[in-house]
């Protein structure tokens, strides 16, 4: 809003003062633009995918604009140094509507269990227990240490409508008084780092703004007397520089590394308001080329299992790494003969092909880390068929049955 209404100051001006006004609205508005999409790439990407954006952010920013000088020169001495601002603004209105109607508020209260980049051990296990706990509503201990009976009470966000998301108030999202939010960024700059980057980045907005303002006041006059239009072609090779370097940054930023991992683990539980979910994969690291910390992009191939069968995971008896199911084989009088068969199994909803050994599957599956019940099935890969009867209750006893026949004998 600010910028359109420097822009629309610029449109009305007929003096220099009012020129000089229009422009310093126009500074303040565009400033949050030069910070702020800096801080939200730092907030949306993990560090690993920041230099693609960064290089681009820094192409618009600095080597688009010198593009810029080059038009608004053409502009200036065709037409009018007021028609700059007449164009701008058709820009101007256009990217305020797109940003009210597409842009909604994505700030929302975090769940304080999720703080874990506050801490130095982020404890996901612990993580993953109460997830687990919150949505399975199992028991669990107070704070007098007394077992209770969890209920997953934590509301579900539901999804706005396009007309809820015009809202210009969408609630309040911190409980920090006004005093607190003023004085925070200014207090920010006693950290070395913060200022240091601070400082930097202004310098650098400082001496382009500059520099382009001395370039026009040495040009414009003697001996050389350039107009508008020739003081905007030397802003061709800051152009040209800067689109070759953010290439080059582009193309040389966030080295890729793929190699293939194993998802052992999946949360239960969505994040109520990201909507995200937390897994827990292995992978191999013997070039020593991954480190504490570090983060990664996942790509997550999940096999359909279109051909395979689900079953109760109580009905699968487990020994070492293999599995077994006892199956319905003849029907003697009234006497009702099975079978133990061998089947390979995966888990139904804890990430497909998380692991090629049973024991493996079935314990993701089957069972949480403290060893209760969590899924109630599991996926049969092979070993049983449509239309087998097997033995859902009491399949351990007769697994332990069958093996001490078999020391008997």
């Amino acid at each position: 809003m600010m910028m359109v209404i420097g822009t629309a100051v610029g449109q009305a001006a007929k003096t220099y003062q009012t020129l000089m006004a229009a422009r310093v609205i126009q500074g303040f508005s565009t400033s949050a633009f030069e910070s702020l999409i800096v801080a939200a790439v730092g907030d949306t990407f993990f560090v690993h995918e920041r230099g693609l954006r960064v290089a681009l952010i820094t192409f618009i920013l600095n080597s688009a604009s010198s593009l810029a000088s080059i038009i608004c020169g053409q502009i200036t001495a065709n037409l009018g140094w007021s028609w700059v601002f007449h164009i701008l603004q058709i820009f101007v209105v256009t990217q305020f509507i797109l940003m009210f109607l597409f842009c909604p508020e994505s700030t929302y209260i975090r769940d304080h269990i999720y703080d874990i980049d506050q801490v130095q051990d982020e404890k996901l296990g612990q993580l993953a227990e109460t997830e687990h706990r919150r949505e399975a509503g199992i028991k669990g201990v107070d704070e007098n240490g007394v077992t209770v009976e969890r209920t997953n009470t934590r509301p579900i966000a539901t999804k706005k409508s396009f007309l809820q998301t015009l809202a210009i108030f969408t609630g309040t999202y911190t409980t920090d008084n006004i005093i607190k939010l003023v004085v925070g960024p200014f207090v920010t700059l006693l950290n070395v780092g913060a200022c240091w980057s601070t400082v930097t980045s202004g310098l650098l907005c400082m001496w382009y703004v500059t520099s382009a303002i001395m370039q026009a006041g040495i040009f414009a006059g003697p001996p050389w007397a350039f107009n508008a239009a020739q003081i905007g072609y030397l802003s061709t090779g800051p152009f040209v520089g800067g689109a070759v370097g953010s290439a080059i940054m582009v193309f040389t930023s966030d080295p890729d590394h793929p190699r293939p991992c194993k998802i052992e683990w999946i949360s239960p539980s969505l994040d109520p308001n990201t909507h995200s979910v937390r897994i827990r994969a292995t992978l191999a690291n013997p070039d020593g080329l991954l480190l504490a910390d570090m983060y990664a992009t996942m790509i997550v191939t999940i096999d359909p299992g279109r051909d395979s069968l689900v079953i109760p995971a109580e009905a699968v008896v487990r020994k070492d790494a293999a599995a077994f199911v006892f199956v319905k084989s003849a029907v003697k009088g009234n006497a009702t003969r099975y079978r133990c068969k061998a089947v390979r199994i995966a888990p139904l909803n804890a990430g497909f092909g998380a692991s090629s050994s049973a024991s493996t599957a079935l314990g993701s599956a089957a069972r949480n880390s403290d060893g209760s019940q969590d899924m109630a099935s599991v996926r049969v890969v092979e070993g049983v068929g449509a239309g087998d009867v097997i033995v859902r209750n009491g399949a351990l006893g007769l697994f332990n049955e069958m093996e001490q026949q078999a020391r008997d004998r």
